[in-house]
């Protein structure tokens, strides 16, 4: 099922008018559809507008309120009351995410200036750049390589001279049983970290900061930590810039609350950055909470975005390479003949 048709089907069903966030909502609960990118209220919205747009009155719903849908079965497509208000325009996506959302609605490969057009075209994504397509094409093979390093089936798959399309659209064959051969692996490592003595999974953690740039990294001591596990500083630019963190790690199955990332934030000293890291996720006020304007900001790695860390550095795993033959196509064309 399309987003176009899940969204269809939850305002049809519903009877009533429904705000975009609440229509995501329902589409999530009850598996109608799996969101490709991390902003699935956003997809839902510009689903929303660009239909609209494109269809007019001949289109299945309406809005009748800022952010807000009803199907027209509901309404009779009653025009919208004019209003002085000026309904805010959708966030804009990610230039993945708009691709992602542009593949689903087409259903076939498209080469990126395509993909960038519609993008910009339907307000998708927003840009300063003056090379637009170029970037669209260097952020879907940037996604590709590092869903690749992790052991993860990329989103996107490459065709080759510039078209790309979606790898749900390609749900079996040798990759998808790798991907699920790599998510059992996934999900194996998660429940052994979550099982982990606390001060070993302290340890690792210190271990993989290091992995990836950090110097300095000591695991403080258990008693009188104040909430801190681990410290160390994050070295980049050839070492031009040196960041202290603060680092609290939770192995947790429960999602982090606000109070957690606030007392993280009142355990910095001075000229310290925070790192919360947990092997759940984060709820939507601890999200919130973590860049409050005027508070220092807390980055959040959720046990998801570990699991990647710790694939694509080799931490706790192995990648087996294996060589895998097939006929050239050129060879079938011949053997078509």
């Amino acid at each position: 099922m399309t987003l176009l048709q899940a969204i269809c089907h939850i305002l049809q069903d519903a009877g009533t008018p429904l705000h975009y966030q609440e229509i995501t909502e329902r589409i999530l609960t009850q598996g109608l559809w799996s969101a490709a990118g991390h902003t699935p209220a956003a997809s839902v919205s510009a689903v929303l507008t660009t239909e609209l747009k494109r269809q007019g009155e001949e289109a299945p719903f309406t809005r009748v309120g800022p952010g807000t849908y009803a199907w027209c079965a509901a309404t009779l497509c009653a025009p919208t009351p004019v209003s002085s208000a000026v309904e805010p325009a959708p966030d804009p996506l990610s230039f993945n995410d708009a691709a992602a959302l542009i593949l689903e609605q087409h259903g076939q490969p498209l080469h990126y200036t395509a993909l960038t057009e519609m993008a910009l075209t339907q307000g998708l994504i927003q840009t300063k750049g003056q090379t637009p397509a170029a970037t669209m094409n260097a952020q879907l093979t940037r996604e590709i390589a590092t869903a690749t390093s992790r052991g993860e089936l990329p989103r996107f798959v490459q065709h080759g001279q510039g078209m790309y399309g979606l790898s749900a659209w390609q749900p079996t064959g040798i990759g998808w049983d790798i991907e699920v051969h790599n998510a059992g692996i996934r999900q194996q490592l998660l429940a052994h970290l979550q099982m982990m003595d606390p001060t070993a999974f302290e340890t690792l953690v210190g271990t993989v900061l290091l992995r990836i740039g950090f110097e300095d990294v000591v695991v403080t001591a258990k008693s009188g930590d104040g909430g801190v596990d681990v410290r160390g500083v994050l070295v980049a630019c050839g070492g031009l810039l040196r960041l202290r963190y603060a680092v609290q790690v939770k192995r947790w199955n429960a999602n982090v609350q606000a109070p957690d990332i606030q007392h993280l934030r009142g355990s910095l000293a001075a000229e310290e950055h925070g790192l919360f890291l947990t092997t759940s996720d984060y709820s939507a006020g601890a999200i919130t909470e973590a860049v409050a304007p005027g508070k220092t900001p807390i980055q959040l790695i959720t046990g998801r975005q570990f699991l990647g860390i710790l694939i694509e550095y080799g931490v706790m795993v192995e990648c087996v390479t294996m060589r895998v033959l097939d006929i050239h196509p050129a060879v079938m064309g011949q053997t078509g003949k």
